[in-house]
């Protein structure tokens, strides 16, 4: 049984348990089906950190990608501020435009922070933001109050791509 049929849960619980029906009661076939949706949990679960893991350690493979560089001037006073309301709007950037997520980094300067927010292309990046949820709109606002500056340092395609999730050993 390839990994693409026990993923399908429905199929593969609908087959086990028609095959099982008649030489066992209703309370085991429950707890054979509950095992199996368990299995299939897991196994999603697996996958998809697996697929996500695959994606992080070697996210180029010939697929376009896009990255922009950031620079943030911080008001005196509002560095953690600043650094709250930049997470929410980042969530947000992700979860309602489509970016694969966001660092931020401090610098020598404890007012002058960097960002790096990758995308799957540049059109997705260049594309207006219009925040669906009210939240993360009043979170960028938050953000832009802490500011004395922000700008895009640079636009960036990626070309060659060695970043790895743990050190060598």
């Amino acid at each position: 049984m390839g990994i693409t049929h026990v993923l399908n849960l429905p199929v593969w619980v609908e087959d086990w348990a028609f095959r099982s029906q008649s030489s066992m009661s209703l309370g085991d076939l429950t707890g054979k089906i509950l095992r199996a949706a368990r299995v299939w949990l897991t196994l999603r679960w697996v996958w998809a950190v697996v697929s996500k893991s695959r994606l992080a350690v070697y996210p180029h493979n010939g697929e376009s990608m896009f990255v922009a560089l950031y620079e943030f001037k911080v008001k005196p006073g509002k560095t953690e501020a600043f650094r709250q309301h930049w997470l929410e709007t980042t969530k947000g950037i992700y979860q309602e435009f489509g970016s694969k997520g966001s660092r931020l980094h401090s610098t020598n300067d404890p007012l002058v922070y960097v960002g790096y927010a990758q995308w799957p292309d540049r059109q997705a990046w260049a594309e207006e933001k219009r925040f669906r949820n009210q939240k993360f709109a009043t979170e960028r606002e938050k953000m832009w109050g802490c500011l004395e500056s922000s700008y895009t340092i640079y636009e960036m395609e990626v070309t060659d791509d060695y970043l790895q999730p743990t050190p060598y050993s």
